[in-house]
């Protein structure tokens, strides 16, 4: 068996073109899927990409994160390896 990896992976994206197409997604609990474009019917040549805004790097350090964990499980009676802080922005 591979050996787990410890770090998360991370998608970065600079482009992203808007379209509605209806029932695409199933039902799917994995926020990433993978298929291809022609699965999907879509025509990349069709679509019309806009540029993603860069920001500042909004970095918290990681011991604000731990801290804010800790306080969360203390409120609920957790442990802090219960606590995940997702950001949507």
């Amino acid at each position: 068996m591979d050996q787990l990896r410890e770090d998360p992976w991370a998608i970065h994206i600079s482009e992203y073109a808007s379209m509605d197409i209806p029932n695409v997604w199933k039902r799917w609990h994995n926020p990433v899927h993978y298929t291809t474009l022609k699965f999907l019917g879509i025509d990349i040549s069709t679509l019309n990409f806009e540029k993603i805004q860069k920001t500042e790097n909004s970095h918290v350090p990681s011991y604000q994160l731990e801290q804010a964990k800790e306080g969360i499980a203390k409120k609920f009676n957790v442990s802090p390896e219960q606590i995940e802080i997702l950001i949507k922005g």
